[in-house]
């Protein structure tokens, strides 16, 4: 279902470490490993520069991600995607193929910027409650 253009949504941007590797699956991220993942200062400040001078609001870094928050269209623009909303309520993203993802695509970013992230991806819709299987 389509998203009124003006609706306000978030997704969250998950950094690389300062070595500008991603973090994988398998691995635990936990208070003794998370040094392993941070991300440089300089790079955190890249990022956060780009999305606020992309029309985002910005949260807080918090251990390798933070969050951003900006009208449909602004996602649709930046990201080069269309937004809807899923079956059981949350945003997901329809890209060039015409696939559904939870991913924004990253190389619509400049690529300088590109290379710091790992992913910037909605939350899943809970799976409890409205909607729930």
């Amino acid at each position: 279902m389509a998203l009124p253009r003006s609706r306000i949504v978030s997704a969250q941007v998950v950094l690389r470490s300062a070595e500008h590797t991603p973090p994988n699956k398998t691995a635990t991220i936990t208070t003794a490993t998370l040094k392993n993942f941070v991300p440089s200062h300089a790079d955190v400040n890249r990022s956060l520069k780009l999305f606020r001078s992309s029309g985002f609001e910005v949260g807080p870094m918090v251990g390798i991600s933070f969050s951003i928050g900006a009208p449909v269209d602004t996602f649709e623009r930046v990201f080069r995607v269309r937004l809807r909303e899923s079956k059981r309520g949350g945003v997901e993203a329809v890209i060039a193929d015409g696939s559904v993802t939870l991913d924004l695509p990253i190389d619509a970013l400049p690529a300088a910027e590109a290379e710091l992230i790992a992913a910037v991806t909605f939350p899943p819709a809970p799976e409890f409650g409205p909607g729930a299987p």
